[in-house]
Formats: structure tokens, C-alpha cells, sequence
């Protein structure tokens, strides 16, 4: 059987790959059942790697088991999902106002370009590029805080970061304020403004819960 994904990379990481997009875009909705021989027949591929690739989301919480039903895409939580929303206002102005104080100049370009990518991803409607481009540009912002214990806290809801996100941008105009919002915080940072850079993120993330709580209650 030839795969349909390529061969530049490993059969189980471009399934992975794949199935991740899938599901952060809502192609694949939550609740929805991954089945191996449906996926195998799509792509082209053995069920080996698709199981391999299921293995990788089900560890970061993107699929679950369930007694009776398979492997589903995991139904996000609404209370969990205000628990991490409450968590990453606080951590994420910290780390803005110490990307601030700490980020070299070099950093600080780079973390415009992302910027500035993301706003042509939107631009032209290549919204499956957005996802990866927001974690890059989040764990660039982690890292220019020099506190390694507060990167691997952020890092770890990445994957909860990226698919709500996909939620919230459903929202009408809720794209165009996204850049506004990340253009206010690279820009309090360029300035090394710490505490306009500390109230740019608290208030990019809570603009951001509220579009994602009113997008799941419709």
C-alpha cells in the first residue's frame, strides 16, 4: 500500500503530524471516534504507525481512550479549560514582563517575524499553519524569560493553547484582535517596558478565554 503523506519522514510522525492538524483545526471533532482501518484506508499506510501516531496524542491529551467506544478526540473540559486560562493570564504576564527585562535584541526580531507571520497566515486563510506558529512564538516568549521552571509550566498546556485557540478564532473579528494583541506585547517588549508588556499578555489571554467560553456555550 503507498502512503499518501510522502516520504521525507517517518510513516508514524507525518500520521501524527497529520491527525494532530486534524484535530486542532476541528476537522476531526471532539468526541469523534479515531478509527485505525478507516485512517489506514484515507492514507494509504499500515495500522501500525497510525496506532504508534494515537499513542503520541493520547499523551498529550488530545485523544482519549473509552471503555466501549475507542479512541475519541478528547472533549475539553470546561472547568479545566478556566483553570488553565486562569493560570496562563498570571505565568504569561510574568514571562512577558521578563522577556522584557532578559530577551536579547535578537530575540526580540525574531519574535516580531513570528508575529508578522502569523498575521499573513491569517491574512490568506493558511489557518493550519497558525497552530505551529503560535507555539513557536509563545515558547520563544517562554524562553526569553531566563526561568527555565516557568517554560516547562507553560509548555506543558501547548497543545490545549492551540486547540482552544482554534475555538476562540471562530469568533467574528476575534483573528484581527489577535495580532492587535500580540503586536501590543512584542511591542511593550521591543520598548522594554515590563509592566505594559505584563498587562499586553494578562489582557491577550483573557480576551482570549472569553472568546473561547462564548464559542463553547454556542
Amino acid at each position: 500500500m503507498e502512503s499518501k503523506l510522502g516520504n521525507l519522514e517517518p510513516i508514524r510522525d507525518l500520521v501524527y503530524r497529520h491527525l494532530r492538524e486534524q484535530i486542532l483545526t476541528g476537522a476531526l471533532n471532539r468526541g469523534m471516534r479515531l478509527k485505525e482501518l478507516a485512517i489506514s484506508e484515507e492514507l494509504g499506510v499500515s495500522r501500525t504507525p497510525i496506532r504508534e501516531a494515537i499513542r503520541k496524542l493520547e499523551s498529550e491529551g488530545l485523544v482519549q481512550y473509552a471503555s466501549r467506544r475507542g479512541v475519541t478526540v478528547t472533549t475539553l473540559d470546561a472547568g479545566e479549560m478556566k483553570e488553565i486560562y486562569e493560570l496562563r493570564e498570571v505565568l504569561e504576564g510574568l514571562t512577558s514582563r521578563l522577556a522584557a527585562e532578559r530577551g536579547t535584541d535578537e530575540e526580540i526580531r525574531q519574535l516580531q517575524d513570528l508575529a508578522l507571520d502569523m498575521e499573513r497566515a491569517y491574512q490568506t486563510r493558511e489557518i493550519g499553519l497558525v497552530p505551529s506558529l503560535h507555539t513557536k512564538f509563545n515558547e520563544l516568549l517562554y524562553s526569553m524569560s531566563r526561568n527555565k521552571k516557568l517554560f516547562e509550566t507553560l509548555a506543558r498546556y501547548n497543545e490545549y493553547i492551540e486547540k482552544s485557540q482554534f475555538i476562540s478564532m471562530q469568533r467574528e473579528g476575534r483573528a484581527g484582535r489577535i495580532m492587535s494583541e500580540h503586536s501590543a506585547i512584542v511591542d511593550a517588549i521591543r520598548r522594554r517596558s515590563p509592566e505594559q508588556a505584563e498587562a499586553a499578555a494578562r489582557q491577550h489571554v483573557a480576551n482570549a478565554s472569553k472568546a473561547y467560553f462564548r464559542e463553547a456555550s454556542e
